[in-house]
């Protein structure tokens, strides 16, 4: 009797494999690429932790940290790094200067050469001293008073005590020079209890013979972001001082321009925004429709500064600049100026926006969140494929 084709295919096959079987061979395939996928993913992220660490930012928090990413893995293209006109117009600012330590940032500490210029002239001030281990800084708050980036000068206080600690600072105390303020402040935190209690303490116990103190006492003075107008009014304040009769004309203003441009190179000025813009000669800018003239700090002479300076600023900056007669200087977004005492010079922070396979994490965002998000997305296609596999 002749087979049949089927008793034929059975003869030659007597064992076909079903379907169900097939599907684990495909099912237990997908779990090797969704196995292989995550410890890709894993791969790529602790490169990208490592990354993190390596340059810093795990000594920020809040908004520097926030600044610091931003600055660090995805710069914004608002200004070529070198800015094509860093002083207008060229040698309009003079440098010369008795030994002067300054640091004037836009938005922080928001890249390594930031973090490094601070711990350098931190160390700088404290070493002229000849006290390398004593680095207290004073922290001005009266600016972060009308501004955006935190609820109150409590939480600037907050975010940096922890990140000047963290980068070297012996201790840090938090003023704020207005005393209507420093009343309203302290009370919102006493009020508010939990961790700004301290806080609250603190400022209740407040006046300016202990404020003068800590400047005479501190290397570096870090003037808050926030309103210039504010602060400079709290600057130029008469101080109310125990021993009137010693210095009853005596300002805020006079103890730091003196402690900074004394030529000893033992007080540190660092500014970040409008801190920053106190640093320089005319701030008439400031004021709305440019109708008040008025100086700032003058630590540098006839030399203005313009935080977080873009392209469409370059035309306006040298209008200023040749009306009043002054220099003009731009402080871009992640690009800080720094004068260690040899004169004021730009501390570029130039990051590639395309980076290759072999590039360093920590040159860039494009290559690591690339990484990551192609990693995922091979895990969830494998995924995908395997639940929408036909019975």
């Amino acid at each position: 009797m002749t087979p049949s084709p089927l008793e034929e295919q059975l003869l030659e096959d007597p064992s076909p494999q079903p379907r169900s079987s097939l599907r684990l061979e495909l099912l237990a395939v997908g779990v090797v690429a969704v196995l292989l996928a995550a410890a890709g993913v894993l791969a790529a992220w602790h490169r990208y932790v490592v990354g993190l660490e390596d340059i810093g930012v795990n000594d920020l928090d809040g908004y520097d940290h926030d600044r610091f990413i931003q600055c660090t893995f995805d710069p914004l293209p608002d200004m070529p790094c070198p800015p094509n006109h860093l002083e207008l117009p060229r040698g309009g600012c003079w440098l010369g200067a008795p030994l002067r330590r300054l640091l004037l940032l836009s938005d922080g500490l928001s890249s390594p050469q930031a973090e490094e210029a601070f711990q350098r002239i931190l160390q700088l001030a404290a070493d002229a001293r000849h006290e390398s281990a004593d680095k207290r800084v004073v922290v001005v708050l009266d600016a972060a008073y009308s501004s955006w980036g935190a609820s109150s000068p409590s939480d600037f206080c907050n975010m940096r005590t922890q990140t000047l600690l963290d980068l070297g600072a012996s201790a840090v105390t938090c003023v704020v020079l207005d005393p209507l303020v420093r009343a309203q402040a302290g009370g919102s935190a006493l009020a508010e209890g939990g961790p700004k209690e301290a806080f609250g303490v603190a400022m209740h116990a407040m006046d300016d013979d202990y404020i003068l103190r800590e400047l005479s006492q501190g290397v570096a003075v870090w003037m808050e972001m926030g309103s210039p107008n504010f602060l400079l009014a709290s600057l130029r304040r008469r101080l109310n001082l125990s021993e009137q009769d010693r210095a009853s004309q005596l300002t805020f203003e006079d103890v730091i321009r003196g402690r900074v441009l004394d030529g000893s190179g033992t007080f540190a000025y660092v500014g970040v925004s409008a801190g920053s813009i106190l640093a320089g000669d005319d701030v008439s800018f400031i004021y709305p429709g440019f109708n008040v003239t008025s100086l700032g700090l003058r630590l540098v002479h006839n030399c203005s500064f313009w935080p977080h300076a873009t392209v469409q600023n370059g035309d306006w900056l040298s209008i200023f600049s040749v009306t009043r007669h002054g220099g003009m200087t731009e402080i871009p977004e992640c690009q800080p100026l720094v004068d260690f005492g040899e004169g004021l010079q730009y501390l570029e922070h130039c990051l590639p926006r395309m980076l290759t396979r072999n590039r360093s994490l920590r040159e860039g965002a494009w290559y690591c969140s690339g990484q990551l998000h192609g990693y995922s997305k091979s895990l969830f296609a494998g995924l995908i494929f395997l639940i929408d596999m036909p019975a």
